[in-house]
């Protein structure tokens, strides 16, 4: 405001106010003015310097579920122990990125022995693994003896091949199982190889076919060895059993010898087997 535009033209000659009281009216409202505008910029920037960062306020929350994490990891390894201590078997920790529906599926294969395999609880606490060289022992005590499948796998009762390296002892009986997995398998569910299922008796000698083939070479002797002795199979050679009959006095062996050395063929299948 001017001095030429601080009054009305037509404001009558006795209303009008000095002009020394309308530059002091003029002043006086600046000031407020200014007084007003600086009180919103104070305000506004105490509301700035209040206001936390996104950064500090997202790192403060972190921290935040970290000491939460802490103390639920804590209480949870107290509990644990307190179960060991009770004797409460306790699953193994699962820590994966995978989906929760793969989540869901492990979880249940872990927890197979006690949902599924549940009614054989009791019967898994009667089993006791055996060291090979404390087999000896159990066989020698009058309190222990043989299952009735005797040296046989309750699970592979036909396998040729008898060891005592899975011994496993299951209400006061040994029961001998062919390999690792058979004793797994056993150990999950005993009463299911025991109850209700019969021998094969014992006088029953089983002893399996095999044929090896291979390049001329390969080791298939040796592997034949190796069979026969781990599973009492008689090792054949095909070239022996012919040279033995060769070399025989008879009718059949000289009719062998006239078609392989004279006429130069092979030993068909019939003549072979008409040999064995």
């Amino acid at each position: 405001m001017t001095k030429d535009n601080a009054q009305d033209p037509e404001t009558p000659e006795e209303d009008r106010k000095p002009q020394e009281e309308i530059d002091a009216a003029i002043k006086e409202a600046m000031d407020e003015w200014d007084e007003a505008r600086k009180a919103e910029d104070e305000e506004a920037l105490a509301d700035e310097e209040a206001c936390i960062p996104v950064e500090r306020r997202l790192e403060e929350i972190q921290e935040k579920m970290r000491e939460q994490r802490d103390k639920e990891i804590e209480f949870i390894d107290a509990l644990t122990e307190k179960f060991k201590e009770e004797g409460v078997e306790i699953l193994p920790e699962l820590n994966t990125d995978i989906s929760a529906d793969f989540v869901h599926i492990k979880i249940l294969d872990m927890l197979k022995a006690r949902m599924q395999l549940r009614k054989d609880l009791i019967e898994r606490e009667q089993c006791q693994v055996l060291k090979p060289q404390e087999v000896k022992f159990y066989e020698e005590s009058f309190t222990y003896k043989h299952s009735k499948f005797g040296l046989s796998s309750p699970l592979s009762p036909f396998c040729p091949r008898k060891t005592k390296e899975h011994t496993v002892l299951y209400r006061e009986r040994l029961y001998f199982l062919g390999d690792q997995n058979e004793r797994a398998a056993f150990l999950a569910e005993p009463s299911r190889y025991t109850i209700g299922c019969e021998p094969v008796p014992q006088d029953l000698v089983y002893r399996p076919t095999a044929v090896v083939l291979g390049l001329p070479a390969s080791g298939k002797s040796a592997l034949a060895e190796i069979i026969s002795k781990q599973t009492g199979m008689v090792h054949l050679q095909p070239e022996q059993i012919i040279e033995s009959f060769v070399g025989r006095e008879s009718e059949f062996s000289a009719r062998l010898r006239k078609k392989i050395q004279m006429l130069g063929d092979e030993v068909d299948d019939n003549t072979f087997i008409e040999m064995l």
